[in-house]
């Protein structure tokens, strides 16, 4: 999937255009800057999807299949407030859904063993309240 490609399909999930309209020159323009901070963003809050920098329309995101649907309905719902669309409820469930599996999948678990720690031997003389 090319840049252009996903900052078309954003644009048509939120109406600002139509099925078998392009968006403009200046609209891809904004949109691949829109994109990349969006995508900042998440590197921010830990979701790491490998992204790249994009600084052409027509280069090829760096994202995984798995990760498409996800960016495509959560730029849509950016793009939507860039132009002062409300979007879909549809496309707002489908972008917090997609995001909320993103976002558990970056979640990173460690183990760690609590063996070096000295385990804490109980007062003899320790009396509690009540007894």
């Amino acid at each position: 999937m090319t840049a252009i490609d996903l900052i078309t399909d954003a644009l048509r999930l939120v109406n600002v255009i139509d099925q078998n309209d392009v968006p403009t020159a200046e609209m891809g323009e904004n949109g691949l800057r829109s994109l990349n901070q969006l995508m900042r963003d998440w590197e921010e809050d830990g979701i790491r999807l490998g992204w790249v920098t994009v600084h052409d329309q027509e280069d090829v995101l760096s994202l995984a299949e798995r990760d498409e649907r996800a960016v495509k309905f959560n730029f849509a719902i950016e793009l939507a407030g860039e132009y002062g669309i409300e979007p879909p409820a549809r496309v707002e469930q489908i972008a917090a859904d997609t995001y909320a599996r993103l976002a558990k999948r970056a979640v990173q678990h460690v183990e760690c063993s609590m063996d070096h720690l000295p385990i804490a031997e109980p007062y003899l003389g320790m009396t509690f309240p009540g007894d």
